[in-house]
């Protein structure tokens, strides 16, 4: 995957043009003293308020992205965030962008069928450094009356509805893996490190005849985190010891997120705890752990309490410490 930069606050605060106020939250030069990764950009949303907010770590900085005229304004709507690797043909070279998307907060694809410019309010992406959102109704084809572009916003759908159809695939199988191991509690939320395509037609193909596949992440809706490797004909197979997220015990799976942090990490959000928790790995042989855990009230502002969180960005993280 290549590398999104990411120079200012204004870059992802899904605003369309100019640089909004932003703020300083804590004077740090780090990203927050160094327990978030650099290089990252987290989008966060109440779906009870409907408040919205970004933090940028290389700043330490954070911004309202409720502001008429600068940006989506999501106030009194309900969303839920999702964010998804876009597999793009642009002149004829393939090449790939993180995107993110609000959905319409009960949208499920296997209910209500592929994503369609009803059943979500913005779709954002990078332009240059700038991150800008597209509200839904620019993917209306009664509304767009050029051709070629309405088929460059299909094709962004259809690669939407692609990755959310693969994601329901990996849910089955983590749900089986999880059955196998005896897990105390049901699946809530999971990320499989990497894109996507070993669970296409091809991939599996290629799939088998790897010694390794990817790591796939899962937390149980009583709080444990499992990792499962990808062996082949072998299915998932439990790697490490299974540990658990402290004060998680009814996890939700629309008030959870899970999101890639470099090439061996991830952050695990709770809107119960309102806590980030970051897990990672050293080394190609070792095994997952929680590697530290950020409280919520240390980054935002005071009584905003997020009910789902998206990060943009690599973001790498030094490793270190004395776990």
């Amino acid at each position: 995957m290549k590398k999104i930069w990411i120079a200012s606050v204004a870059a992802a605060a899904i605003i369309m043009t100019g640089c909004g106020r932003s703020s300083n939250h804590n004077g740090g030069q780090d990203g927050h003293t160094g327990k978030l990764p650099e290089g990252l950009t987290f989008i966060m949303f109440d779906n009870v308020s409907g408040d919205q907010y970004s933090y940028n770590t290389e700043h330490d900085k954070f911004e309202n992205m409720n502001v008429e005229g600068k940006n989506y304004n999501m106030t009194g709507k309900n969303g839920k965030l999702v964010v998804w690797t876009d597999h793009m043909n642009v002149n004829g070279a393939e090449t790939e962008e993180q995107k993110i998307v609000m959905l319409n907060h009960d949208y499920n694809i296997l209910i209500d069928g592929n994503v369609t410019h009803e059943k979500f309010h913005y779709i954002g992406h990078f332009h240059g450094e700038e991150f800008a959102a597209h509200s839904a109704d620019e993917f209306d084809p009664a509304l767009e009356i050029n051709a070629t572009k309405m088929a460059k916003k299909q094709a962004t759908l259809d690669s939407l509805n692609k990755h959310l159809l693969e994601q329901e695939e990996i849910r089955e199988e983590l749900e089986e893996a999880l059955l196998t191991v005896h897990a105390t509690g049901d699946l809530c939320n999971f990320i499989v490190f990497g894109a996507h395509e070993e669970h296409g037609e091809e991939g599996h193909e290629e799939h088998a005849h790897e010694e390794h596949g990817s790591p796939h992440i899962a937390v149980t809706r009583d709080g444990y985190v499992y990792v499962f490797e990808a062996l082949g004909e072998k299915g998932l197979v439990q790697e490490g010891v299974h540990f658990l997220l402290d004060g998680v015990t009814n996890c939700q799976e629309n008030e959870s997120d899970i999101m890639q942090i470099g090439e061996n990490g991830v952050a695990i959000f709770s809107a119960e705890t309102q806590k980030i928790y970051l897990v990672d790995k050293h080394g190609e042989d070792a095994d997952f752990h929680l590697h530290t855990t950020v409280e919520m009230d240390e980054l935002m502002t005071a009584g905003f309490r997020p009910t789902s969180v998206a990060a943009i960005g690599e973001g790498e993280h030094d490793h270190d410490h004395d776990h």
